[in-house]
């Protein structure tokens, strides 16, 4: 033992034997490395949920402490050594050499984190690519806290909820939204005023039996929770996450949103949400994302928010994801002076038969018409598609990039498609028995073969998939080249990533590939 430090090691673990922070609650968001480190710093996705459940419980008067851990330098690209894994044991070698527990750097760092903290409970969030890590977090914080009580929720837990806490780790799932269920689970485990059985919109153990609750209405005034807490990590972010409302009207085949939020979309007032904007504004901060799943599904309430932002004097830059038959021009000259400069749209395939396959109720014109609008108030757009469908073939595919090509934005992302759980997709491939494996862990927008195909193979569909990523990351870099050019671009990107010398350092990275790589060339056909 160091007495200095009071750590101890017992074999690979590093237990805190004196002056750990003890805490009412422990919330963890398990490290997500399968994006791109530098995606984490300009445009981020702070667990907005596991914030939302922190304010709560903190506005009950308990502890509570964010553990938010982020590989910053471990990340899966299509580069990586032996990726993709064809077989059962070539993806069992590949994610636990890729993962490492317990030796790899990043493990010895958490394992040292976690045993200075004392909780009283634990909570972790999960959505499907977090799965193992979520698993050998908790098996971390059950060694450190023998008889601690694991709480796990998200996405990915309510869309296979016994099949989650079936995993010997945890001890009690919340399904739905969290925050009420998260505060009665405290008058459990803390306080030891209720039972479990009188918690609505859990799955808890009873002697090795999974008993399900009744679920929990959600929650109707959104106006009456807290605004979420800051996540630790970024906290000196520039940009800050705005989520105005819940659920989605929509039934994208591939989406599993609907598995906690619902069909049904229940909204903050343009008041509250201008209220949040007004409180980070006076801390500073002066850039948002807005992180509904679609902003405008109410147009004049969007609309409302844009006037608030302006009668205010709030001098923001801000973006929002949306729909494209849902962008009239009235709400774009209200979005362009109340200071929005970007807009995201899943646009998905530019086939009419797969948009109409998966649902997306909208049609190549419609998007082509909203680009075009977009730039005429010279605001960014940020287009998005998915390769890879279970209807794709070689020709839909193409014609998906070829319409990327005519629409020609600044930000053009492409995905491989993923039956993610909780979606119709994954139900319909899981009841077909066409799931090639059931290993969550490759379960990001990058993994070839998840599904049973013929024609097309996987690996014709990962060939044409990273042919078309290449185009678009050259094309990107020319995009970079030219615009770096103009001060303003410049100077925007300076002030978007000057709060970290890490992120100023990628952001310079960025600007030097763009001169010194040599460009390859031609599309893929």
């Amino acid at each position: 033992m160091d007495k200095k430090s009071g750590v101890e090691k017992e074999g690979s673990l590093t237990v805190w034997k004196s002056g750990r922070e003890e805490v009412d609650i422990l919330l963890i968001n398990p490290p997500f490395f399968q994006t791109p480190a530098d995606q984490e710093y300009s445009y981020y996705y702070p667990p907005l949920g596991l914030l939302y459940v922190a304010a709560m419980l903190n506005r009950e008067g308990y502890k509570t402490k964010i553990y938010n851990p982020v590989f910053e330098h471990k990340y899966i690209t299509m580069e990586e050594e032996g990726f993709p894994p064809l077989t059962d044991e070539a993806r069992k070698d590949f994610k636990e050499r890729f993962i490492g527990f317990r030796d790899a750097p990043e493990w010895r760092q958490m394992i040292g984190e976690l045993a200075g903290i004392k909780p009283k409970v634990v909570g972790i969030t999960m959505t499907t690519p977090q799965y193992d890590l979520a698993i050998l977090l908790a098996k971390v914080v059950k060694e450190q806290n023998p008889g601690v009580p694991v709480i796990i929720g998200g996405v990915h837990p309510c869309a296979l909820p016994e099949e989650t806490l079936a995993i010997p780790e945890f001890d009690v799932l919340v399904y739905g939204e969290g925050e009420i269920t998260t505060v009665e689970l405290m008058e459990v485990f803390v306080k030891g005023t209720r039972s479990l059985e009188q918690v609505d919109g859990i799955y808890y153990k009873d002697n090795g039996r999974i008993v399900k609750n009744p679920p929990r209405e959600l929650i109707k005034d959104l106006d009456s929770l807290p605004f979420p807490m800051p996540d630790p990590v970024y906290a000196h972010h520039p940009r800050r996450a705005i989520l105005t409302s819940r659920g989605c009207y929509y039934r994208c085949t591939f989406c599993s949103q609907s598995s906690i939020l619902g069909h049904n979309v229940r909204f903050r007032s343009p008041k509250n949400v201008v209220d949040e904007i007004e409180y980070w504004y006076k801390q500073g901060i002066k850039s948002f994302i807005i992180q509904d799943s679609t902003f405008t599904s109410n147009i004049q309430r969007a609309m409302d928010i844009m006037d608030l932002i302006v009668d205010r004097g709030l001098k923001i830059n801000w973006g929002f994801q949306t729909r494209v038959d849902l962008l009239p021009r009235e709400l774009m000259v209200k979005a362009k002076r109340a200071g929005c400069d970007y807009i995201w749209i899943g646009v998905e395939s530019g086939d009419p038969y797969i948009l109409k396959a998966i649902r997306k109720g909208i049609t190549p014109d419609q998007v082509r018409k909203a680009v075009q609008v977009i730039k005429e108030f010279d605001i960014e757009t940020y287009l998005y598609f998915i390769l890879g469908f279970v209807e794709d073939t070689m020709e839909t595919m193409r014609t998906t990039q070829e319409f990327a090509k005519e629409l020609d934005c600044y930000q053009t992302s492409f995905f491989m498609f993923t039956p993610f759980p909780g979606s119709e997709s994954f139900n319909r491939l899981a009841a077909e028995d066409r799931l090639l494996t059931r290993d969550y862990f490759f379960y990001f927008w990058l993994y070839p073969h998840l599904i049973k195909r013929e024609n097309p193979s996987n690996q014709e569909v990962w060939d044409y998939y990273t042919s078309v990523k290449e185009y678009w990351a050259e094309k990107k870099l020319r995009d970079i080249r030219k615009r770096s050019l103009h001060p303003s671009f410049a100077w925007k990107k300076i002030k978007e990533n000057a709060y970290s010398p890490r992120a100023m350092a990628r952001l310079g990275k960025k600007f030097i590939a763009a001169y010194l790589r040599p460009g390859r060339g031609q599309a893929p056909n």
